[in-house]
Parts: C-alpha cells; sequence; structure tokens
C-alpha cells in the first residue's frame, strides 16, 4: 500500500508520499466548501469542467480517507506511526 497526502498551511501547499515530502509550492488560491475533489479519475482534457469528469479510472482502491481543518504536515514524517 501507498500513504498519500494533500496538505495546506496557509498559502503553502504540500504533497507526501509514504511520508517523504514531494512537492511544495505557494499559491493564493484559498479552496472553498463548494469546490469538487475527485479520487480516482482524470477530468481528461483542457475543456473539460469539474462537473463532468471523463470515464478514466486509475483502478485504485482507497482504504481510508481523511479530511482535516488543520495541517498535520508540512515535513517528513512516518506514516506507520500515524494515529487517527
Amino acid at each position: 500500500w501507498h500513504h498519500y497526502a494533500f496538505t495546506r498551511n496557509g498559502n503553502n501547499y504540500y504533497i507526501f508520499v509514504d511520508g517523504v515530502k514531494v512537492f511544495s509550492g505557494v499559491s493564493s488560491y484559498t479552496p472553498y466548501e463548494s469546490d469538487q475533489i475527485a479520487f480516482g479519475c482524470a477530468f481528461g482534457n483542457t475543456t473539460q469542467t469539474a462537473t463532468q469528469p471523463t470515464e478514466t479510472t486509475y483502478g485504485e482502491y482507497f482504504d481510508d480517507l481523511y479530511f482535516a481543518k488543520f495541517c498535520k504536515w508540512t515535513s517528513d514524517f512516518d506514516p506507520e506511526a500515524i494515529i487517527y
């Protein structure tokens, strides 16, 4: 299995794979409650909108999804030591 984490701390965004930071960036964009999020599929092409996702899927299975209202990680961590 693999552990993926996407976090935001202010304007700083981070992506972790198995506890290792693989991306960090800065954006002034603030997600809204009405924004949509998709797991396990692609939106296809640049003319497609988030409300019309394609049939493209990645064939992955998700065991647990966890959402928090605070930023849990900004640096590398041990995903096996996490207690939810």
